[in-house]
């Protein structure tokens, strides 16, 4: 559940019915696939992302390449997966949705300067995030030219150090509870990277991204776990918003903040589409 929101609260929170977390319990195992320690917790931000009428988690796709690499491993076990969607000010549900995130469909891209990651939700992972007025990526959203300035940018997340897990006995049964803290940080658009940049090559990118500077990250110390979550661009007025990319790397020394666009249709909408085409093609009958 949602503690309480940084930054403009109202503001916050209703930005917040675009954010989703994903929380991933797990405990370490030894090379007899037997428990060798305590439970802990992943928490990671995310958006609700649709095409031609499929629902996907849409996050930083080496959120999704670190999760991969830890199954492959073998040196932990999931123990449960859920999405949290009870940031928004409009929720009426705090109980998290339950996720099988090893069974469900999922691609990443985390390469060239392309930061992206999907899984394919099923029908009642959707209605519950329905239920809870979780607003997806429209397709208006994505027509945005991200070439255009916009007045003022915002990141929004959940920071490793504002989320707080614990696992408590009650009648004899482990109780898994995460307490999330979405945060809202202002943050400014840069046209490039800048000329001081230590290593400037090492940040050059065969895609466009986007690439801004952190303005106040009050009362954060740090931006870790904010990856994943949406950056939101606003037009002058104030009157309109749109989630131009998704939050992906962020250099301390200079308070640089990467995103990855998510006007890239071409390169998203393959992923998802390929996804949707597996999980609705039907299966094939066994040979006997």
């Amino acid at each position: 559940m949602a503690d309480s929101i940084h930054g403009n609260d109202k503001f916050a929170q209703f930005l917040c019915r675009h954010l989703v977390g994903l929380s991933v319990w797990y405990y370490p195992i030894n090379s007899r696939g037997e428990r060798a320690g305590e439970s802990r917790n992943l928490t990671y931000a995310g958006i609700i992302f649709t095409l031609r009428d499929n629902w996907f988690y849409l996050t930083a796709g080496h959120i999704l390449e670190d999760l991969e690499q830890r199954r492959r491993d073998n040196s932990i076990k999931f123990e449960l997966c859920q999405l949290m969607d009870s940031c928004g000010y409009n929720s009426k549900f705090k109980t998290p949705i339950p996720f099988d995130y090893e069974g469900a469909l999922k691609t990443f891209l985390a390469q060239q300067g392309l930061d992206f990651g999907l899984v394919a939700l099923n029908t009642l992972q959707r209605e519950n995030l329905k239920a809870s007025d979780i607003i997806p990526v429209s397709e208006e959203n994505r027509d945005f030219d991200y070439r255009k300035t916009l007045d003022q940018y915002y990141m929004l997340g959940l920071p490793k150090e504002f989320t707080n897990s614990k696992v408590e006995s009650k009648s004899g049964s482990r109780i898994l509870e995460v307490s999330l803290t979405p945060t809202l940080v202002p943050i400014s658009r840069l046209e490039d990277l800048p000329e001081d940049l230590p290593n400037k090559e090492e940040y050059q990118t065969d895609f466009p991204r986007f690439i801004g500077r952190v303005i106040n990250s009050s009362p954060l110390n740090e931006l870790f776990g904010m990856s994943g979550g949406p950056i939101f661009g606003f037009n002058p007025e104030g009157d309109h918003y749109w989630i131009v990319a998704i939050s992906s790397t962020w250099l301390p020394s200079q308070n640089i903040i990467f995103g990855n666009l998510i006007q890239l249709p071409g390169i998203l909408g393959e992923q998802a589409i390929k996804m949707a085409q597996e999980r609705n093609a039907p299966r094939q009958p066994n040979n006997t």
